[in-house]
């Protein structure tokens, strides 16, 4: 009806030109015939001819012109016609759902084939496309955007909108706006056009691909040797019996086992089975926990642990991640494990490191081989060097301070100028450099992170000590900055250290404390007489407050550090007076005796307001360790606010690992000392998160 109406008014207009130029042709004839006559003395019969015959001529070449554009006018029209039956005919019969929508989800047309695939029958016409599709049209169109260039504007859109399932077929969606303008009317309309490809087998075999990825397991044997030392047997009966451990879970996970030296494996296995084995939390590692070395109450079990990487495929753009780098991948996982104490799964993945076990305490393995090693490592790297800035962790305790001392030792040595960088307003370091100050060689060695930034160059070498941890480090700017650095700690490294590390660093979580480390060093570069007695009793101090004055976290190692410092002047009478409480102190420790409540029957948690102090820290340190004594608490957590944060300090007795505990808070620590801090929380909200991390450690044991 519209097409009909639009012709007759076409037509309309085009007579009324035509008589109007009729018109006008016969006025301007009869005004000529007039003044010919008058003029000429032409007879009217001849004059009124002449001009007769002119004004037919005209009125046919005007009619001649009308019927030729109105003819042509038409033809177009029916051209244009046929055009859109055309494309509402090629939509209608393409083989992928195509619908339009109004921008408001009401659906005005759509396809046999969108009706089919999707089953909402042939009178949807006005109804809601939710019903299907689960996003908008604007939606739509921004992810459309999205999958074409990466983002819309300023801001960057997921293209993951436009993917999604109906009636179990996989789909991308590509909407489209289209304008136009309504026929007899100014008013212009947007309407949207969607057209569902269909990629379900394109999926199936994107993830099918996926699924047979080749995984890479480097696989150690982390402790036969060590253990053998304690119980003095033989450990290659042990060590067969963990082969066949792990053959048998290498053939469950349909894999290839090989052992590429003695007690090292490599195993290759397929993507699909990996996902398997996180969901089981590696049981495989149990199971080689139940290997023991030695007889009755001196058996001790076995433990390996695993580095693993998975081999990742190109799609639409996609880096492919070749097997190559894969295997590198998985041996810098395995280092990660060992470096956290070892019994435990570390697997690569695009967001960083995952870790599973890591449940038992870990063996000491430093000789006097590595330490002479390392000695001489760092030695080169601070002969090399300019200058060496040290810095230990924020808030530092006497370990952190002894370890600083340590290293500056050593570079004073060597003849480099070292700078340690520290806060000189911390109780802590007042109370173990007060002496040290006095010292020549000290006067000008401490400096703020302020002060030192302006000392970096590229030959200055950064020496961080008792943290691996950057965003806890004194000043984070200068690591950021430092073009070299040496990291020397004993807490397990929870994630991926920065280039510009020296590689390996030395991290032992076996270690009772920074402190020893150094010891163990310097013993191995410097003669004998060499340090100080003011800087023995500093690192002396190190090693009392983190092994709880020798009771805790100990080995032969200890001792034996203890012993060389002793050696060179360390007092333990003077490093215990560094202890001494203030009044202010004790108050504040009081103050967590007075809520102490018994989780799950064998952990103690307790918490204190505090005074906005940074001596609340060490007061609840204190704290988890008193309640440590309990009879029956294997494990304790002092919270404590301070400022906007609630500082926690966490202590166990060596059957539970707090450090996995509050690793799920974005803490860390050591398997029996560990700390986190949660900003802008309450004391109620702490308690809570802190109860569903132990409940996720119990519950996964």
């Amino acid at each position: 009806m519209s097409n009909m109406s639009n012709k007759k008014s076409f037509r309309f207009q085009s007579d009324l030109t035509a008589l109007i130029w009729c018109i006008a042709a016969g006025a301007v004839c009869f005004a000529a015939h007039i003044l010919v006559c008058e003029s000429t003395g032409l007879s009217p019969a001849v004059s009124g001819l002449i001009f007769i015959s002119a004004y037919l001529a005209v009125v046919g070449a005007v009619s001649f012109i009308v019927l030729r554009y109105r003819k042509t006018n038409g033809a177009c029209e029916e051209q244009l016609s046929s055009n859109a039956n055309a494309i509402r005919d090629l939509l209608q019969q393409a083989n992928m759902p195509i619908m339009l929508t109004d921008g408001h989800g009401k659906i005005i047309w759509y396809n046999d084939e969108l009706a089919v695939d999707f089953e909402i029958g042939l009178s949807a016409i006005g109804t809601d496309m939710h019903s299907f599709c689960p996003v908008t049209e604007s939606q739509l169109i921004e992810a459309t955007v999205a999958y074409n260039s990466g983002s819309t504007g300023n801001e960057v859109v997921d293209a993951s909108a436009a993917l999604m399932t109906i009636k179990g077929r996989r789909y991308r969606a590509n909407c489209y706006r289209v304008r136009t303008q309504i026929k007899n009317r100014d008013d212009i309309r947007d309407f949207y056009m969607t057209l569902f490809n269909d990629i379900t087998d394109l999926h199936n075999a994107h993830d099918l691909l996926e699924r047979s990825a080749p995984a890479v397991a480097y696989v150690v044997a982390d402790n036969l040797e060590e253990l053998a030392q304690y119980t003095r047997a033989s450990y290659r009966e042990e060590a067969n019996r963990v082969e066949q451990v792990l053959k048998e879970w290498t053939q469950s996970v349909r894999g290839t086992i090989r052992e590429y030296d003695r007690d090292k494996y490599i195993i290759l296995f397929a993507r699909e089975m990996l996902d398997k084995c996180v969901e089981n939390k590696f049981a495989i590692l149990d199971r080689v926990r139940e290997i023991k070395i030695g007889e009755g109450d001196d058996s001790m079990p076995v433990t390996v642990s695993m580095g693993i990487s998975v081999a990742r495929p190109s799609f639409e753009g996609d880096v492919a991640l070749d097997l190559g780098t894969t295997a590198k991948e998985a041996a810098d996982a395995l280092d990660m494990a060992l470096q956290r104490g070892g019994d435990q799964v570390a697997v690569k993945t695009d967001s960083g490191l995952e870790f599973y076990g890591g449940r038992t305490k870990s063996m000491p393995k430093r000789t006097r081989v590595r330490a002479r090693v390392i000695a001489g490592k760092l030695g080169a790297l601070i002969t090399k060097s300019t200058r060496v800035l040290i810095m230990g962790h924020k808030n530092p305790d006497f370990d952190s301070v002894g370890a600083c001392v340590g290293i500056a030792r050593l570079c004073m040595y060597y003849g480099v100028e070292c700078k340690i960088i520290t806060d000189r307003s911390n109780q802590n370091f007042k109370r173990c450099t007060e002496k040290l100050l006095g010292l020549d060689e000290y006067e000008n060695v401490f400096v703020d992170g302020a002060s030192a930034i302006d000392l970096i160059t590229p030959s200055t070498l950064l020496v961080i000590v008792d943290a691996n941890n950057f965003s806890i480090i004194e000043a984070p700017e200068i690591a950021a900055n430092a073009k070299t650095i040496y990291v020397i700690d004993h807490h397990r490294q929870t994630a991926t250290l920065p280039d510009t590390v020296v590689s390996p660093p030395y991290i032992d979580p076996a270690a009772s404390s920074a402190c020893e480390l150094i010891s163990e060093i310097l013993e191995q570069a410097l003669p004998v007489g060499t340090i100080h007695a003011e800087e023995a009793n500093v690192m002396l101090s190190g090693i009392m407050v983190d092994t709880k004055n020798f009771t805790r976290t100990t080995s032969t190692r200890t001792f034996s550090a203890a012993l060389y410092l002793r050696g060179e002047g360390a007092n333990s009478e003077i490093a215990r007076t560094f202890f001494n409480e203030e009044f202010g102190d004790y108050v504040a420790e009081a103050k967590f005796g007075s809520d102490v409540k018994i989780y799950r029957k064998r952990i103690a948690i307790t918490k204190s307001d505090g005074t906005d102090s940074p001596a609340d820290r060490v007061a609840a340190a204190k704290s988890a360790d008193k309640l440590l004594t309990i009879r029956g608490v294997d494990a304790s957590f002092a919270m404590v606010r301070i400022g906007n944060a609630i500082s926690i300090s966490a202590r166990s007795n060596g059957k539970i690992n707090v450090q996995l505990i509050l690793e799920q808070l974005h803490g860390g620590g050591h398997f029996d000392v560990a700390g986190a801090q949660l900003a802008d929380s309450s004391m109620e909200q702490a308690a809570i998160m802190l109860k569903e991390a132990i409940d996720n450690y119990l519950d996964n044991q």
